[in-house]
């Protein structure tokens, strides 16, 4: 079994760049990034999907991220429980080079199956947005090596506006100050 899981990350170490991870928001695997616009208490759904077959015996990480003043990201569920794992927290996995202050989800995905992983599956769903700030948020999809080499592979951006009540207390708050100085 040891012998089998070297060999394994061995072949899985050449063959991560095979791996076509893509974001999908909501279900969408074509997101737009005008289409979504969140209130600051809003959250929103991303997966990880693949646009191709994941072969047997590959190995692939990747890195889930967004900027922490924006937004906050939390972990998802498996649908592949026997081929990848999820972490929580991509710090404490000791995966060096993100962005400056951000944070997120990362995971491995080690194909054990004889049929793989086929184009167009879900990996990980119900991977849960929420916002934290307004302006736009940049959700990055990074898969990563061993040596902490990480290459941005999918992103999406994600709008977030004040909420309702906040606009209505700022325009009050206008209509005051412009009828006090008359």
């Amino acid at each position: 079994m040891r012998k089998l899981l070297v060999l394994m990350l061995v072949f899985g170490l050449a063959s991560m760049a095979n791996a076509a991870l893509r974001i999908s928001v909501n279900d969408n695997k074509n997101p737009t990034d005008s289409d979504y616009t969140l209130r600051s208490s809003e959250t929103i759904t991303l997966d990880i999907w693949t646009d191709a077959t994941i072969p047997i015996l590959s190995v692939t990480y990747w890195v889930l991220v967004v900027d922490t003043t924006m937004g906050r990201i939390s972990d998802g569920v498996c649908k592949y429980p026997d081929d990848a794992v999820i972490w929580p927290d991509a710090a404490l996995a000791g995966i060096r080079g993100l962005p400056s202050y951000s944070d997120g989800v990362w995971g491995l995905i080690a194909v054990f199956s004889p049929a793989g992983i086929p184009a167009n599956a879900v990996i990980y769903d119900e991977i849960i947005f929420q916002c934290k700030g307004v302006g736009d948020a940049v959700v990055e999809l990074y898969t990563t090596d061993l040596v902490g080499t990480n290459t941005v592979v999918d992103s999406v951006v994600i709008h977030q506006i004040p909420e309702p009540m906040t606009i209505a207390l700022l325009g009050f708050g206008g209509l005051l100050l412009r009828r006090r100085r008359k």
